[in-house]
């Protein structure tokens, strides 16, 4: 939650608190600046730089519980560009990780992280631990839900006010038609032998390992 509240504030802002997004070009020309930053570190995540398209129809996707696509067959990397402004680098990440090899929903996921976390851009430095917090306290929920409650009280309000602002815009397309359209999303999914929409975001062992690495050889 720390981690996310300091890059939180250097995240691009209107008067009102609100994150600004930048045109959807040059989300994706850093999206694939990201991945070419972190092939310096895993040389397996080199490649050619694909733009990322925006969705047609993200509406209809977002009842899906989808906010990217990579379509294997023509290798083309999609994303939702209505998604939620916290999450849509990571999105766009995601989609780029599984055209570089990462097809698995959760390795996918975890390489949009580290791709995230190596930008020079401060929108998709916080979007990796807006990403990251988010994935740990999903799973924490599920097994403590008044330790859960003590993280959420300790977020500073800023952070607070992006989660809350993530739940109002998703709210309008959860609920029962989206349950249906999921087994759908995910019989699409299991077809490219992935894990499944609810799959994505279960990185939070991961990405404490990854977390607890980085603070023994930094010290801070």
């Amino acid at each position: 939650g720390e981690q996310a509240g300091e890059t939180a504030k250097l995240a691009p802002r209107d008067r009102d608190g609100n994150l600004l997004l930048p045109a959807w070009d040059e989300l994706s020309e850093e999206a694939n600046t990201s991945f070419d930053k972190l092939s310096a570190l895993y040389p397996e995540f080199s490649g050619d730089p694909v733009p990322v398209k925006p969705l047609f129809g993200g509406s209809i996707f977002r009842y899906l519980g989808a906010k990217g696509v990579f379509v294997p067959f023509t290798a083309e990397a999609s994303a939702d560009p209505g998604a939620y402004a916290a999450a849509l680098p990571m999105t766009l990440c995601r989609t780029l990780a599984q055209r570089r090899g990462a097809y698995g929903a959760e390795d996918a996921e975890f390489c949009a992280f580290l791709a995230c976390e190596r930008s020079d851009d401060p929108l998709f430095r916080y979007a990796a631990d807006y990403a990251a917090l988010m994935s740990c306290y999903r799973a924490l929920r599920a097994q403590d839900e008044s330790l859960a409650a003590e993280l959420w009280k300790s977020l500073p309000p800023l952070l607070q006010a992006d989660i809350l602002g993530a739940d109002a815009h998703e709210a309008p397309y959860q609920g029962k038609v989206q349950e249906a359209a999921q087994k759908v999303t995910d019989a699409y999914i299991a077809a490219l032998e992935q894990q499944g929409v609810r799959s994505y975001g279960k990185v939070s062992d991961a990405l404490i390992a990854w977390y607890q690495t980085r603070y023994q050889k930094t010290g801070n």
